[in-house]
């Protein structure tokens, strides 16, 4: 076994120990039972431990929970090891327990069997990886070329190393493995710039041309107009637009992935948001805004909410203008961007009326900027997470035949 990979793996272990310790085994039971609560059948929750997860659960839980789960001053528990193994610890093994902060989870393909790992493609990123296990090859002798593994991986010098469980996926034929492919990416396309700067970096070209061509056909970089009207107005929008997005794709993508396509379809044709658009189709509102970090977002009531800082008269907030702020700040899925758009379009307004929800004196607020601590509490994931765009620069039939290329 290679040394490097023989000391990760002596490392990961005692770092595993060290994250079962008793002073943490409050705080795990605490976030077992947040990540996978249940309701019993009078709708009371269930207490759940450790040990009635399945294995493969549990061992991905423990290695997210060491490695990625902050505590309030924004530490990790591998922090913590770190810390107080340093004198122990040399510059290589620093070196390789940094790495553990770049743990992702992926789904691999098996191309080749290598003497102590795997040569694969990660079908999220398109990208080949060397993966190795901490156990013997010949413990994982089942896995075949071909394989569709699921698993969390950690980069260490030159390959990166499986964390957490192995998961091998098998479908019933290859067209069940695309099906399930395309509905994860489509759910979660933020899966595809996982350790992949340069396909981030030409997302957002691409998401900059984009925006360019929706303010050019509504007028401005935000949209509203009524639920009932929202799929024809963003369906027009995408079918003039699209020859021009699927041009600028195909010429990032080359650049991207390094070759052409082989096949005569150039790009998808259809937008892939229907469920999105049929979700806000009963509201009174919606704003389509493409956001030039966040990109292209939709946001449900967006009248109601506006209203609530464009009203002048001194309506009581707490009757009529806070349950709509209240509901935007409490919705996980909106980000604190409107919150800055209305302070930035009625800066008076939005400071008194900010300043009775979110609890401040108005004079500690001079711009958008200082918003940011008082809406951290309720939008800490988007302050924690760095932003992604919402487009991606190559299509499905490039997901699609990685699957079915031999």
């Amino acid at each position: 076994m290679d040394m490097d990979l023989l000391r990760f793996s002596e490392m990961k272990t005692q770092l595993i120990d060290y994250g079962k310790q008793a002073k943490y085994a409050e705080l795990e039971n605490k976030v077992i039972n947040s990540v996978f609560a249940q309701d019993d059948e009078s709708g009371a929750t269930c207490k759940i431990k450790s040990e009635d997860l399945k294995p493969e659960e549990y061992y991905n839980f423990l290695d997210w929970f060491i490695l990625e789960l902050k505590f309030d001053d924004d530490r990790t528990i591998l922090d913590h090891y770190i810390d107080e193994n340093r004198a122990k610890l040399s510059e290589n093994d620093l070196k390789m327990l940094d790495g553990c902060r770049n743990v992702f989870e992926s789904i691999f393909r098996v191309e080749n069997i290598m003497e102590d790992g795997f040569y694969a493609k990660n079908l999220f990123n398109l990208k080949n990886y060397v993966l190795k296990p901490t156990i013997p090859i010949e413990e994982l002798s089942m896995l075949e070329r071909g394989a569709i593994l699921w698993s969390r991986v950690i980069p260490v010098k030159d390959f990166h190393v499986f964390s957490g469980a192995l998961v091998q996926l098998k479908f019933d034929d290859i067209n069940g493995t695309i099906n399930y492919l395309i509905e994860v990416i489509s759910e979660k396309p933020q899966l595809f710039f996982q350790d992949n700067p340069a396909g981030l970096e030409t997302a957002f070209r691409l998401q900059d041309r984009e925006r360019e061509l929706f303010i050019e056909y509504f007028g401005d970089d935000i949209h509203v107009t009524e639920g009932a009207n929202l799929r024809r107005d963003y369906e027009d929008f995408f079918k003039k637009t699209n020859p021009v997005i699927k041009k600028v794709r195909e010429e990032l993508r080359e650049a991207l992935l390094k070759k052409k396509r082989n096949s005569e379809r150039q790009g998808d044709t259809e937008h892939g948001i229907d469920n999105l658009l049929d979700e806000f189709s009963s509201c009174a509102s919606v704003a389509i805004i493409y956001d030039r970090t966040e990109g292209l977002t939709f946001l449900p009531e967006f009248s109601e909410f506006e209203d609530a800082f464009s009203s002048e008269n001194e309506t009581d907030i707490e009757s009529s203008r806070k349950p709509i702020i209240v509901k935007y700040l409490e919705d996980e899925k909106i980000s604190p961007m409107p919150f800055k758009r209305m302070y930035s379009k009625y800066p008076d307004n939005a400071r008194l009326i900010l300043s009775s929800v979110l609890n401040f004196i108005p004079t500690e607020v001079r711009d958008e900027n200082d918003l940011d601590k008082y809406l951290f509490p309720f939008k800490s994931y988007f302050y924690k997470t760095r932003p992604m765009p919402s487009i991606l620069p190559v299509d499905f039939e490039d997901f699609i035949s990685e699957i079915v290329s031999e």
